[in-house]
C-alpha cells in the first residue's frame, strides 16, 4: 500500500507536514518533477528553468510572485486537492516549498507557491482552487496618506493570512546581465598599474554596485521587507513621481525604503499583469529615472519630462495590483 493510499485513509486534519512532504516526494518521483529536500523544508520544482537555475552558481534571474500561507486546515486541504496537484504536475506553477515544522507563534509562512512570470496566466486558476478550499480572495493593499502603497505583503486572503509578494528572483542569487555590463565598464576604466590601488578601486566599484543596485534588487532585501518590515517596499504612481521629482534623489538614499512603479505587461493568452520596476536613481538635471524591470530583468530609463514615457507608468498602481490579485488579469 502506497503513501497515497495511506493518506486517503486518514482525515486531512491528521496529516503532519512530514506526511505531506513525503506525499509530494512520491509525486515528484512519479511525474518527473525536481525535489529539493532540506533540513527544515521540502520543495518540489516544476519549472525546468527554475530547477536549472536553483543548481547554477550564476543563474539568470527568474522572477515572479511568491504566495505565502501559514499552517492551517484549509492549506492542508489545498495541498491534497487534485486540481492543485495537477497544476504542479502540468507546470502551471513554478513549484512549492513546505516547511517540515510549524512554529505558529514565530512563523508567518508554512507554504510557499512560486509563480514565475510565465505562470501568471494560471494565477486565476490557482485562486479558484484557493476559494474552493475555503480561502476567500479579497486583496488588501495598505495605503499611506502621502500616496504610497506598501507591497511588502499584499494579503489576498486577510482572513486566512495568505499573502503575495513580488520576487526579483527565486534563487539564492542571480546574475543580472545589465549590472554585469556596468561593472565591466567601470573595471575597464581603472587606469593604474599599482596592484594595491587597483584593489582599492575594485572595492570602491563593488561597494557602489552593492549600494546602488543590489540593496534594492537583491531578493534578500525583499525577503527582509516581507519578514520583518525593516525595509519597506512602496508602489508609487506617475503623479507621485512627478510631485516628488525635486526630492526624489534624496528619498532614494533612504536604505529602509524601496520604491517601485508599475507598468502593464501582456503575457500569454492575453493576460495583462502589473509589472514592477524598481526605482534605482534619478538625475534631476536630465530628468532621467533609472529603474530595474523585474520581469524582464533589465535596466530601464524613463524621462519624466517626456509624455510618452510618463504614460507608460501607471497612475493607479493600487487599483491595478488589486485587480490582478482579485481576478488574475487587468481589463
Amino acid at each position: 500500500m502506497g503513501l497515497e493510499d495511506l493518506l486517503q485513509q486518514k482525515k486531512i486534519k491528521e496529516y503532519t507536514p512530514q506526511d505531506i512532504a513525503e506525499y509530494y516526494q512520491n509525486l515528484a518521483n512519479m511525474y518527473g518533477l525536481e525535489p529539493f529536500p532540506s533540513y527544515d523544508s521540502f520543495a518540489v520544482i516544476a519549472d525546468e528553468e527554475l530547477a536549472q537555475a536553483a543548481e547554477s552558481k550564476c543563474p539568470y534571474p527568474i522572477s515572479g510572485i511568491k504566495i505565502h500561507a501559514p499552517f492551517s486546515e484549509e492549506i492542508k486541504n489545498l495541498l491534497m486537492d487534485y486540481d492543485f496537484q495537477n497544476m504542479l504536475i502540468n507546470k502551471k506553477m513554478g513549484g512549492i516549498k513546505i516547511f517540515l515544522f510549524d512554529y505558529p507563534d514565530t512563523r508567518h509562512k508554512w507554504l510557499t507557491i512560486y509563480m514565475p512570470a510565465s505562470s501568471l496566466p494560471y494565477y486565476r486558476e490557482l485562486i479558484n482552487i484557493f476559494e474552493k478550499n475555503g480561502i476567500p480572495i479579497n486583496p488588501q493593499i495598505d495605503t499611506y496618506s502621502d500616496g504610497k502603497y506598501e507591497i511588502n505583503r499584499m494579503y489576498i486572503s486577510p482572513e486566512k493570512r495568505v499573502f503575495v509578494r513580488y520576487s526579483p528572483y527565486f534563487t539564492a542569487q542571480a546574475c543580472i546581465r545589465d549590472i554585469g555590463k556596468i561593472v565591466d565598464n567601470m573595471l575597464m576604466n581603472i587606469n593604474t598599474k599599482d596592484p594595491n590601488q587597483a584593489k582599492i578601486s575594485t572595492k570602491i566599484i563593488g561597494d557602489f554596485i552593492e549600494r546602488t543596485y543590489w540593496n534594492k534588487i537583491g531578493d534578500d532585501k525583499w525577503r527582509d521587507a516581507e519578514d520583518t518590515g525593516h525595509t519597506r517596499i512602496f508602489a508609487v504612481s506617475r503623479s507621485w513621481l512627478s510631485e516628488n521629482e525635486r526630492i526624489l534623489d534624496y528619498l532614494l538614499r533612504d536604505p529602509s525604503a524601496i520604491y517601485v512603479f508599475i507598468t502593464l505587461k501582456e503575457i500569454s493568452g492575453g493576460t495583462v499583469v502589473p509589472k514592477p520596476n524598481i526605482v534605482i536613481s534619478y538625475d534631476d538635471y536630465n530628468k532621467q529615472l533609472e529603474g530595474y524591470d523585474v520581469f524582464d530583468a533589465k535596466i530601464v530609463k524613463y524621462n519624466l519630462s517626456n509624455g510618452e514615457d510618463l504614460e507608460r507608468i501607471s497612475n493607479r498602481p493600487k487599483e491595478r495590483l488589486h485587480e490582478f490579485l482579485k481576478y488574475g488579469t487587468i481589463s
